[in-house]
């Protein structure tokens, strides 16, 4: 029975093939089918040609073999070549396996013989559904793509102005400046870190929407880095006169294999928001090994604060993009909603997981699983600290029970003993060890412990070690003949560099107060030679705003800068004058920074020489720094830019320099 007319799918469907009355066949078994269709008929690559860019078509029905040696293998390369997504099937009255693989290879998706029409139908409506989600998916990428584009433009956009701001604001509080002048100065470069953050969240969503973020693994020391991260982070936190610790695993390998950039974005972004949800208790970034082999090691990165809290209804929304968890606190504290995104995201990227727990009104802890190789050997013990009594002083908290387990770790035997006990804890006889170093956390108890050790003249290092420090405790120390002065977020190289040097015979007890500072002047390598005046710097940069910014950081850093407006310019100055860097914008008027640096390497292949290039641009991406590369740059350097950024850079690329002015 034939359907009613009204009820039918329309379908527009191009016929290639040489019979009437194969055609005439096919559109009944069309209709028979549910299909109202709209057709034509064409026998010839040019009449199928013409037909495809004239028409829209749902569908391509064609007969495998047709006059003057046009068949479907010809007419599927046409197809694809016009439309890649149109979908074709091929109807023959015999057609060998080897030309249906053929024709399948070509891009053909179906094929149907026709004394067996009955498949014609069912053939045609999967076709068309698969076609649907095909153009569906294809939709969603573009749409993606574009907003990608859009934001990395954007980015770029803002990132210029943003150079100006943040620089000016540098250069402004390297001058002198009224208490009140300092103030309104500091609050305009906090303001633009906070939108800058803010912008570089925005480009690491749609870096990792459009695919463009790649991660990179190497060898890293993990407690550096998470030591690095508090550090960077203890400041904020003190501010808020917030306690933050770190607790690393003594199990935990040292060297892993792993994105450390990633992953010190994931902890920066944990630790940011419970610094910023935290009015008052502490913050502790805990790393577990929750399973440890020679090949690899399972961790747990937890940050654990005392904040306001989630309540339970609002927890599985914070990962969400754009979402925060209360309207009220997103007034109230600011952000995008995009931090925890990114972090679950860059999770996933690594093979691990984000989650979060939390209490309203008692705090959170937001955590991180990860599985990394394992590079090289463990990490040695302590041998010094085999067997050596050591005293921990001051009332139990969190950074009592870190330092505790890590000694412990490291061979120690370890008394803790609060402040009232003090006098039992220091009696000399069978019942109580004498102490091989003694460590504290209040500074009014110096002046008491250094009485005791002048008494009994003992050699006994004395190291005080408060929860976070505060301005001219150090010299303090040094006054009342302590010999050590950490503070938390610990950092365990420090802690061990510190030990070492103090229980050895040859310190002297008493003369000098070792610090993080003076540990590090005594076992860290000296930095690279700075550049100084004698480096001739060519600035491209057609922002005027932006030229003074980088211009000025590149003289307080010993440079001498000249400048040009585009890249015509630059390399007509380049001409005449031998720079030894050239630090080049790339979107600039007249000629870009492209271009210009390959009409550069261009004119050094008749000199022999090569200047190094840098790109100085707001262009922020992956793909971005590939194409400065590929025209010849030797770095990328993304707006906005800071002093000591460029003096990294700069320290970078002094050997390449000097070897540039040897040949030169």
């Amino acid at each position: 029975m034939i359907k009613d007319q009204h009820s039918l799918q329309s379908l527009r469907v191009l016929i290639v093939d040489d019979s009437q009355d194969d055609a005439f066949l096919t559109l009944r078994m069309l209709r028979k089918g549910g299909f109202n269709s709209i057709h034509q008929q064409v026998e010839s690559a040019q009449q199928m040609r013409a037909a495809l860019q004239n028409e829209r078509w749902d569908i391509v029905l064609t007969d495998h073999s047709m006059p003057k040696g046009f068949d479907s293998i010809q007419a599927i390369t046409i197809l694809r070549e016009l439309d890649p997504d149109l979908p074709i099937i091929i109807l023959s009255g015999a057609i060998g396996e080897d030309t249906a693989v053929a024709a399948m290879k070509a891009g053909g998706n179906d094929y149907v013989m026709k004394d067996d029409m009955a498949r014609l139908v069912p053939a045609i409506r999967r076709e068309l559904n698969e076609a649907e989600i095909r153009r569906d998916h294809k939709r969603i990428q573009q749409a993606s793509i574009a907003k990608s584009q859009f934001l990395a433009n954007m980015s770029h956009e803002i990132r210029t102005p943003m150079n100006g701001v943040l620089g000016m604001a540098s250069l402004l509080l390297d001058t002198e400046l009224t208490s009140e002048q300092r103030e309104y100065a500091n609050a305009i470069q906090s303001s633009a870190d906070a939108l800058l953050d803010i912008v570089n969240d925005i480009l690491d969503i749609s870096k990792i929407e459009a695919g463009k973020l790649e991660l990179d693994p190497i060898s890293f020391d993990l407690p550096e880095l998470a030591a690095d991260v508090v550090e960077l982070l203890s400041v904020r936190a003190r501010d808020k006169n917030l306690p933050l610790y770190l607790r690393v695993d003594p199990a935990l390998p040292r060297m892993l294999v792993g994105d450390p950039l990633r992953i010190r974005q994931i902890l920066i972004n944990f630790l940011s928001n419970a610094i910023k949800f935290t009015l008052n208790g502490q913050v502790l970034l805990d790393i577990r090994c929750l399973d440890v082999s020679n090949k690899d090691v399972s961790l747990s990165f937890s940050v654990v604060d005392t904040g306001i809290g989630i309540v339970k209804e609002k927890l599985n929304c914070v990962f969400e993009e754009y979402l925060q968890a209360e309207r009220a606190i997103a007034r109230q504290y600011g952000g995008t909603g995009l931090g925890l995104t990114i972090c679950r995201k860059l999770a996933n990227l690594m093979g691990g997981t984000v989650s979060a727990t939390s209490t309203k009104d008692s705090g959170s802890a937001f955590s991180l699983e990860l599985t990394l190789p394992v590079a090289g050997k463990p990490r040695p013990m302590p041998e010094f600290l085999s067997n050596r009594q050591i005293l921990l002083l001051g009332e139990p908290n969190i950074g009592q029970n870190i330092l505790d387990e890590l000694l412990k770790g490291w061979g120690a035997t370890v008394i803790c003993g609060e402040v009232p006990q003090l006098d039992w804890l220091l009696q000399e006889d069978a019942a109580t060890p004498f102490y091989d170093l003694i460590i504290f956390d209040d500074l009014a108890l110096g002046n008491r412990l250094v009485q005791y050790r002048q008494q009994r003249s003992a050699r006994l290092p004395l190291i005080y070690l408060p929860v976070s420090g505060e301005r001219g405790e150090h010299r303090t120390c040094q006054e009342l003949g302590i010999d050590g002065y950490l503070n938390h977020p610990l950092r365990i190289r420090v802690l061990d560099l510190l030990l070492s040097r103090l229980l050895k015979e040859s310190f002297v007890i008493g003369r000098q107060v070792e610090s993080r500072f003076t540990l590090y002047k005594l076992h860290d390598k000296p930095p690279a030679q700075l550049p100084h005046s004698d480096h001739k710097v060519l600035l491209v940069e057609d922002n005027p705003i932006n030229q003074k910014v980088a211009s000025r950081m590149l003289e307080k850093l010993g440079c001498w800068v000249d400048l040009a407006a585009n890249g015509e310019e630059a390399v007509e100055k380049w001409r005449q004058e031998n720079y030894d860097l050239v630090f080049m914008d790339c979107q600039m008027p007249v000629m870009d920074g492209y271009e210009a640096t390959r009409r550069i390497r261009e004119l050094e292949q008749a000199t022999k020489t090569r200047t190094p290039i840098i790109a100085l641009t707001a262009n922020a991406m992956s793909i971005d720094r590939n194409r400065c590369l590929e025209a010849g740059m030797d770095e990328h350097l993304a707006k906005p830019i800071s002093r000591d950024l460029l003096r990294r850079l700069l320290e970078k690329m002094h050997p390449v320099v000097r070897v540039a002015k040897q040949n030169g």
